[in-house]
């Protein structure tokens, strides 16, 4: 009865191991529009425990998307926080409006990265059409 309660202790500690240790690409992209008001989509990649596929998997997007629109990819450690959030923008007041994603990366803590985005919002309230929506959370 012991081994059985060693061996599943042990199983749970490499399991919540391998879960601390994932890595990922957070790419954003956005195809051209011919008035530029496209809408932009991300991309959440699991990476492989020590990060090798990181530049294969960006290289494949960034291919894929660069030559017509936009493109931009953020790679998140085991260690990283950051928060990925969604909101409305817009060109300048009156202009298209579009849907926007961004990450932000902080390598202190959730709440740095929570607290950019809140400055940057009250800084710049013309560049968005409605308050940023946090999506998820590392």
């Amino acid at each position: 009865m012991k081994t059985k309660t060693i061996i599943t202790a042990m199983l749970l500690l490499l399991s919540a191991g391998t879960l601390y240790s994932q890595h990922y690409l957070i790419a954003i992209t956005r195809e051209k529009t011919p008035n530029g008001c496209g809408d932009y989509e991300y991309h959440k990649i699991t990476l492989n425990s020590d990060g090798k596929n990181l530049s294969e998997q960006s290289d494949i997007l960034r291919k894929k998307y660069a030559p017509v629109g936009s493109y931009k990819d953020y790679y998140v450690g085991p260690a990283d926080y950051g928060v990925l959030v969604r909101y409305t923008g817009q060109y300048v007041k009156g202009g298209c409006k579009f849907i926007k994603y961004d990450f932000v990366p902080d390598k202190k803590s959730v709440q740095g990265a929570r607290d950019f985005v809140q400055k940057q919002y009250t800084n710049y309230p013309d560049l968005y059409a409605t308050a940023p929506v946090e999506i998820l959370t590392f």
